[in-house]
């Protein structure tokens, strides 16, 4: 699921979508759960404005959302943080996660915002 609804309803939504899928997929096969924390969001939209802050949440969250598989389910938790629930993952996650930082670091936004 990749949600860029904002407001609380946003919030809502994505924890319904992701507490659905985990009860219903979580006795089913191994896991494993990326959590995203993106350093600085709030002094972007300090010095560059919120539509500077919007193009950068939604750019990572596309980043994001092209290097999980399908079966993949990517939520973002609000702010600059977003999650990836992996079915099936469990040796190679961290490797993954690495892939999934690099794509997001790679990223250049409007004013030159990295």
């Amino acid at each position: 699921m990749l949600g860029l609804v904002k407001g609380s309803l946003q919030s809502i939504l994505e924890y319904f979508c992701l507490d659905l899928f985990l009860n219903s997929e979580i006795l089913l096969s191994t896991y494993s759960l990326i959590l995203f924390d993106g350093d600085g969001f709030g002094e972007i939209n300090k010095i560059h404005g919120h539509e500077v802050g919007d193009e950068v949440i939604i750019g990572t969250a596309h980043a994001l959302k092209e290097n999980v598989r399908p079966t993949d389910r990517l939520c973002r938790r609000g702010g600059d943080e977003f999650m990836v629930f992996m079915r099936a993952v469990t040796k190679d996650a961290v490797s993954i996660a690495e892939k999934l930082q690099k794509s997001v670091g790679q990223l250049t936004f409007a004013n030159n915002v990295k």
